[in-house]
């Protein structure tokens, strides 16, 4: 009962196995559908990609301990990971990933971790039981629970994503339903509903807009739903996709941009979800993460997929190969992560030459108030169009997924 679980950080307004048919099916089974955890600043200049970052991954950590998910700050210095373990819960580094230390377990084993902007406010949830918080940087002492389900056993957490700020917080569990906090987890509710497995969820940096991934196992189909209302309100249908499984969404801050990796490659929009572009064919991908401007976007599997496009068809460079279950970057995508679940290696490259690696003293935690103060809901200025085409279907075979509980 492993999680293989891949983090977008700062892509999500802040991210994957392969041969004969049955090890495809088990890799279904055990992929993560977080999508993601928002952790963006406002956009700056582009900071564009260049030929030095083809070799510049640094294997930084190499005992990760079978990490599963995957998260970062807009800074790129403090990283997250959860275990999908009772004795190392939520661990967290503070000096670029170099070294971790455990700062919450509980009876629960934790999956999808999403953390703010500025790394004061983190969310986990579990597998069968609550949604943590953390309002303090990830402290001990200040771990809570956020939401508890009525019937716990049936709820997997496996997707979480937060807006810049931290308030707005969306999540799924592998149920019919997405939950919203608007209150920096002060409670969740309900807020969408449909009669097909909900497999992931993502936000943009403002909370503005919320995108949802769901799976219909029965007839093969994947759709894709967009709010813009930050999560409350009309989910409109904006593409389905036919014989696939969506399994990440990542979202600038603005919104504007959107993808999503699923098991026949990546789609693109670049219109707030009104339409969209595949760009990556024939390749199963099981995260993408991009910049808060998404001009620098990055996609895991067999190999690290790079493309200082906007993920535009045609851009994307191969780098790195190895098998991925996680990627996480930084706002401006100059820190970026891969994590290689098999090895259980962490690689680190710094987006410039090699003078800008960073300094691995851990950063140090500020004081701050624990009383955020609620940024209050605006109505939104651009509203989804209607009529937007589906997108054509592709060759991958139907393949049915049976998630479990854990127990």
């Amino acid at each position: 009962d492993k999680y293989c679980f891949l983090s977008c950080v700062d892509c999500c307004g802040a991210m994957i196995l392969i041969g004969a048919i049955s090890l495809l099916v088990g890799f279904i089974l055990t992929f993560p559908r977080n999508l993601a955890a928002s952790n963006e600043i406002s956009p700056s200049a582009p900071h564009k990609i260049t030929s030095q970052y083809a070799s510049c991954w640094q294997a930084v950590n190499t005992s990760m301990a079978k990490c599963y998910f995957l998260a970062t700050t807009s800074s790129g210095s403090t990283v997250y990971c959860t275990t999908n373990s009772f004795s190392t819960g939520v661990r967290q580094s503070t000096d670029y990933g170099s070294t971790f230390s455990t700062v919450y377990s509980t009876s629960y084993r934790f999956l999808a971790i999403a953390v703010s902007s500025s790394g004061q406010y983190v969310y986990s949830g579990t597998a069968a039981g609550p949604i943590y918080k953390n309002n303090n940087y990830g402290a001990t002492a200040s771990w809570s629970v956020a939401y508890t389900p009525s019937n716990p056993y049936y709820y997997n957490w496996n997707s979480i994503a937060c807006s810049s700020s931290g308030q707005y917080v969306v999540a799924m569990a592998f149920t019919d339903d997405v939950y919203l906090s608007q209150n920096y987890g002060g409670s969740f509710s309900s807020v969408f509903n449909v009669n097909r497995q909900i497999y992931t969820v993502g936000i943009s940096g403002t909370g503005q807009y919320v995108v949802v991934a769901t799976n219909e196992m029965a007839n093969g189909l994947a759709y894709v739903y967009v709010n813009s209302n930050y999560g409350t309100g009309t989910y409109t249908q904006v593409t389905t996709v036919s014989n696939n499984v969506i399994y990440y969404i990542a979202v600038s801050y603005s919104g504007n941009y959107m993808y999503f990796a699923f098991t026949a490659g990546l789609y693109v929009s670049s219109n707030y979800g009104s339409t969209w572009t595949q760009t990556i064919t024939n390749t199963i991908l099981g995260c993408v993460a991009c910049s808060s401007d998404a001009s620098q976007v990055f996609t895991v599997y067999n190999s690290i997929m790079v493309s200082d496009s906007y993920g535009a068809s045609g851009t994307f460079y191969t780098d790195l190969s190895g098998t991925f279950s996680a990627v996480a970057v930084s706002s401006t995508a100059e820190y970026a992560y891969a994590l290689s679940y098999n090895d259980n290696i962490l690689y680190l490259c710094v987006n410039d030459t090699a003078s800008l690696m960073p300094n691995l003293a851990p950063t140090p935690v500020p004081t701050v108030s624990t009383s955020p103060t609620l940024i209050p809901t605006v109505t939104p200025t651009s509203a989804l169009p209607t009529g937007v085409p589906l997108i054509p279907p592709t060759l991958m075979p139907s393949i049915v997924p049976t998630d479990s509980p854990t127990t």
